[in-house]
Order: C-alpha cells, then structure tokens, then sequence
C-alpha cells in the first residue's frame, strides 16, 4: 500500500492508493476552531455503550440486592444514576484508588471493594439531588450492590469488546 506524505490545510491526512484517509477535519469560524478527531466520535460511542451497561448493571443490583430502592423508578431515572455513576468512576474512582494504593497492596486488593461500595453509595447520594437516588439501608445492601455492579459490568463489557473486535474483524 502506497502512501504519500500529508495533505495541508483545512483537512489533515494522507493519500492511500486512490483513498483520501482524513485524521482530523478543522473547522474554524471567528477565530474559534473546532478540531473533530474520529477518535472523539469512538469515545463517545463508548461513553454511550459504558452507561448503558451501567444503567443496566445498576437496575439489575436493585431488584437483587433487598436494602436498596430506587428513589423514581422511571427510565429517565436509571440514565441519570448510570451517567453518574459513570462520571464517579471517571472522576472519582481513580483518585480513591491513588490516596489508598497502600492499603490495597496490603490488602491484595480487597480494599478496591471497599471503594466499589462506597462509589455506589456515593452515586445513590447524588442521585437524590436529580430525583433519582438509591436509598441504600446499610453497608452490606452497598458491598453487595456494588459487587453485582461490578461483575454484570465486567461480563457485559467484555461481551461488547469481543463483538466490537469480531466486528473490524469482518470489514
């Protein structure tokens, strides 16, 4: 496959046998620019895949988990706990996992459960400011809920990364 060397100016990329292959397209407008990148397009179809099998996983804890009830049981309710609990795992989570690095290596680990709770906790709290929390009764309704969140997301993503490979595969 012949490649020449990058295309300049509005459009970045480069010529591949007859094919225009477009990295970035830059879009500018009074002295704003916009760059779109199809790497942003990928992430936030991830972003969209990860809150649906959150939305999922967390709907799932709640009717197995008793000690947790949904503050609204509406759908509008379980996208927003699942971008929340989303956003958490983001922002939050790695943060958590930085400060207490020690006791999880004394732990072996155990101790990211412990933040898995509190995370889920944590996302039912904030969820009551939109109308759509958990009232979680104890720890241990958190520990297990948190769990459940925790292996259904596992299961599901990979899952979802397997069919996403099989997928390029086949183009």
């Amino acid at each position: 496959m012949k490649c020449g060397g990058p295309i300049l100016g509005v459009m970045e990329g480069f010529l591949c046998e007859k094919e225009l292959v477009v990295q970035n397209i830059q879009l500018s407008y009074k002295n704003s620019v916009l760059l779109i990148n199809r790497k942003d397009k990928k992430t936030m179809e991830n972003f969209i895949l990860r809150t649906i099998v959150n939305g999922f996983a967390l709907y799932a804890a709640v009717f197995i988990v008793p000690g947790i009830v949904p503050e609204n049981p509406s759908p509008i309710s379980w996208v927003w706990l699942a971008v929340i609990f989303g956003l958490l795992n983001a922002l939050v989570r790695p943060l958590l996992k930085f400060l207490s690095c020690g006791v999880i290596l004394l732990t072996l680990g155990l101790f990211t459960l412990v933040i898995n709770t509190a995370l889920f906790y944590l996302t039912g709290w904030m969820g009551s400011f939109f109308g759509a929390g958990l009232l979680i009764e104890n720890f241990w309704a958190a520990f297990f809920g948190a769990l459940i969140v925790s292996i259904i997301s596992f299961f599901l993503n990979t899952i979802l990364k397997d069919e996403k490979k099989n997928h390029r595969n086949r183009t």
